[in-house]
């Protein structure tokens, strides 16, 4: 017979589904942040990329610029577009920098915590497949006990049948003797008046 799920069980279940849910959930998201992280990483080679061939871009010009000893306005406005560019690639690797450091802290300790809930969550259901199993044997030696009291009822019925049987022997042999004594009280009566009625004659 099993017995029905106890509040201090339902909590525990609860408990132990909710912690599960948390995990996976924060698992996941340091697995978006880990990917934000990458493509964060990527980008800054592409910046990378990019700075070092506005710089080679701008010393070829500037070389050009000293061989021909001009001051050509178009060719300084180049360069200076150029280092403009290349100073703001350089504020935009700085920023994609601290972002993927930033992304990568903040994904390490999702990561981090999603493990401290994982260990939580396995000594929660440690302790609680040991419950289980301690109600379990509980369940069974409450069975054993309730075995026994149904086949001690059953015995205290038998022999309660029993004395009810005996106790109706009794009332019918109670009966019968009452009904014997009737009967000799009235041949006693009857033999009295017979000797009476003798004597007055």
């Amino acid at each position: 017979m099993n017995l029905p799920l106890t509040p201090h069980r339902q909590r525990a279940a609860a408990a132990t589904v909710v912690l599960g849910v948390l995990a996976v959930v924060g698992v996941a998201g340091a697995v978006v942040l880990w990917n934000k992280v990458q493509a964060s990483e990527a980008a800054i080679a592409r910046t990378e990329v990019q700075l070092s061939q506005s710089q080679e871009q701008s010393a070829r010009l500037q070389t050009e610029l000293d061989l021909a000893r001009t001051g050509s306005a178009s060719t300084q406005k180049k360069i200076d577009d150029l280092a403009a560019g290349a100073a703001q690639l350089q504020r935009e690797l700085a920023d994609l920098k601290a972002s993927a450091m930033s992304a990568e802290q903040q994904a390490r300790r999702q990561l981090d915590e999603a493990r401290t809930a994982a260990v939580q969550l396995k000594t929660e259901l440690d302790q609680g497949l040991a419950r289980a199993t301690q109600l379990q044997t509980e369940s069974a030696e409450a069975q054993t006990i309730a075995g026994r009291l149904r086949t001690d009822i059953e015995s205290a019925r038998a022999g309660s049948r029993q004395l009810q049987s005996q106790v109706q022997d009794a009332r019918t042999q109670v009966a019968d003797t009452q009904a014997k004594l009737d009967m000799a009280q009235k041949q006693i009566a009857e033999l009295q008046a017979a000797q009476q009625a003798k004597k007055r004659r």
